[in-house]
């Protein structure tokens, strides 16, 4: 059986009493009882962010962080995701705001984080992937040719219609959702 690879906005800290979030809570120990890699995005930007995935080791669990650019950052967390689908998915379209270069950042990281993941995977791993930052990370991975097992799982509401479509890129969202 392959190992279980969590993939996710916030990874869980080497130092688990420093862990923020009830997935990193929720999901830790068993991730360390089992093997497994938990990849997700370092809480640090740089100027110029990373190309590597940062590895650190917790027991058994193996940590893999990206480090994004501050204006990386900005689009893909601060911008797409939480200034577009988050107020969307939670029916609050008069607190979204829609910007084509936010999507194409938002997208750029997922398929960026989409190769490294990619260069980790095993004969039989499952990937989960977790929630409204991450959407694009399955589309991608199967368009470099990840045949493994995917699943997704949206730890917030999901919209009405009329509030989905006012998401200019509704239909690459929902598309990227089905991979």
């Amino acid at each position: 059986m392959g190992r279980l690879i969590v993939i996710s906005q916030r990874a869980p800290r080497p130092d688990p009493s420093k862990d923020a979030g009830g997935l990193v809570v929720a999901l830790r120990s068993t991730l360390e009882a089992e093997g497994g890699l938990w990849i997700g995005i370092a809480g640090e930007t740089t100027q110029t962010g990373g190309e590597t995935l940062e590895w650190q080791d917790a027991g058994g669990l193996r940590i893999g962080q990206l480090t994004l650019s501050h204006s990386e950052h900005a689009g893909q967390y601060l911008g797409f995701a939480n200034g577009t689908l988050w107020p969307v998915f939670h029916n609050r379209i008069d607190l979204s705001r829609y910007s084509s270069a936010e999507f194409a950042t938002y997208t750029a990281v997922a398929e960026r984080l989409a190769r490294l993941v990619a260069q980790e995977l095993r004969s039989g791993d499952t990937v989960w992937i977790h929630d409204y930052q991450m959407i694009p990370v399955a589309r991608a991975l199967r368009a470099l040719g990840v045949t493994a097992k995917i699943g997704f799982f949206l730890h917030i509401p999901w919209p009405s219609v009329d509030s989905f479509h006012t998401i200019p890129q509704h239909r690459q969202v929902i598309e990227d959702m089905a991979a």
